[in-house]
């Protein structure tokens, strides 16, 4: 609905990649990877809101699985 969208292309694996929206920042077993993601439209949700996400791949073989966390200042 936002239009904001975040993606990558090539193999990432079964290691998680954990995307940071709050650094904008992506990295797989600790390692930086930011600069494999194509688009940038890194997500957020106002205080109260919610967020709907999609997913779109290639490829007969996977899973997903997402964990949203928030951030406590």
């Amino acid at each position: 609905a936002t239009g904001r969208e975040l993606s990558t292309s090539g193999y990432i694996g079964w290691q998680p990649i954990v995307i940071d929206c709050l650094n904008r920042t992506a990295s797989i077993s600790g390692v930086d990877v930011t600069r494999r993601l194509g688009r940038r439209d890194f997500p957020s949700i106002a205080p109260g809101g919610d967020t709907t996400l999609a997913l779109m791949c290639s490829g007969t073989n996977g899973s997903i699985s997402i964990e949203w966390h928030d951030t406590y200042i």
